[in-house]
């Protein structure tokens, strides 16, 4: 993907059993955000870099689920480059 804006992330957490209760995310390592999951266990994580050439390089997405009963899912990381 090719952009000069802000982007969104979006992605699908599943859960049959207990179903997703919240959804954090990170960029970079910044504070964690909460992230509106629908109950398909869709998301969207809107991305604000400034693409004036201050951050170009590898950035991480990291996500973390936690499902309706309390179970922490893994940290999961999604590299990407501007």
């Amino acid at each position: 993907m090719v952009t000069t804006s802000a982007f969104p992330v979006a992605g699908r957490a599943p859960d049959t059993l207990a179903g997703v209760d919240s959804l954090e995310a990170q960029l970079d390592g910044g504070p964690a955000v909460f992230v509106p999951v629908a109950t398909d266990g869709t998301w969207i994580f809107p991305v604000a870099l400034p693409f004036d050439g201050s951050v170009d390089g590898l950035h991480v997405i990291s996500l973390q689920a936690t499902d309706g009963v309390g179970n922490v899912s893994t940290t999961t990381h999604f590299p990407f480059s501007i």
